[in-house]
């Protein structure tokens, strides 16, 4: 078997075993940058990482991290 196509099948197996799928009150980064392009205050991803972390030392957000396609992503809930 070809390294690459390994790599593929092994990636696509993590991403079975431990995908977290998002729960309908949680939310991502970029989900929240989308949504501000069609409101009147457009954000950036920078923006929304410091809002949302001041919002989590409020007590009013919650946060964990959740590997979606393969990736990471810190995924966001609100209190």
């Amino acid at each position: 078997m070809k390294k690459i196509g390994k790599k593929d099948i092994l990636m696509k197996c993590l991403n079975e075993m431990f995908s977290d799928k998002l729960e309908e009150d949680e939310f991502t980064t970029a989900e929240l940058v989308e949504q501000s392009k069609t409101s009147s205050e457009e954000m950036n991803r920078s923006i929304v990482k410091h809002r949302m972390g001041r919002l989590i030392k409020e007590g009013k957000a919650t946060s964990r991290k959740a590997l979606i396609d393969g990736k990471w992503v810190v995924v966001y809930r609100m209190l």
